[in-house]
Formats: structure tokens, sequence, C-alpha cells
């Protein structure tokens, strides 16, 4: 069962994507954090402008070269 610390209270920020919400219940436990005190924020995770890409590299890994197409030219 958990306890919770009586020390000072601190601002906590956890953020995640893919936390489910007997994961976000194990966290709070582990971080003794007050139920009557927490804010949780669901959102959506559909984010059209982000992309997921695998590319295959060619490059010492030490170069950092397969990276240079995330950098815009100019």
């Amino acid at each position: 069962m958990c306890s919770v610390l009586q020390a000072q209270e601190v601002p906590i920020i956890i953020t995640s994507t893919t936390l489910t919400k007997h994961i976000v219940s194990n966290v709070v436990c582990l971080l003794h954090m007050r139920a009557d005190k927490l804010t949780t924020i669901r959102c959506s995770m559909d984010r059209p402008n982000i992309k997921l890409g695998v590319k295959k590299i060619i490059h010492a890994l030490h170069s950092y070269a397969d990276l240079a197409f995330l950098i815009p030219a100019g």
C-alpha cells in the first residue's frame, strides 16, 4: 500500500503518450502523490503533423551524416 509523504509540496509534471490508467496509478503510488492534489489531462494521440520514418544507415554512426535530412538546406 502507498504512503503519502508529509514533506514540502513540490510541483511535479509527468508526460507520456502511452501510459495506461493502470500505469498512471502505479506512478502516482510510487511517487507518493496525493490523489486530491493530482490533475490529469488526457488528449488524443492523433498528431497528423508528426511522422515516423525509417531509413537505412549508410554512413558511420559517429558522423551523424544520415541525419542531415532533418535539417533543411539554407
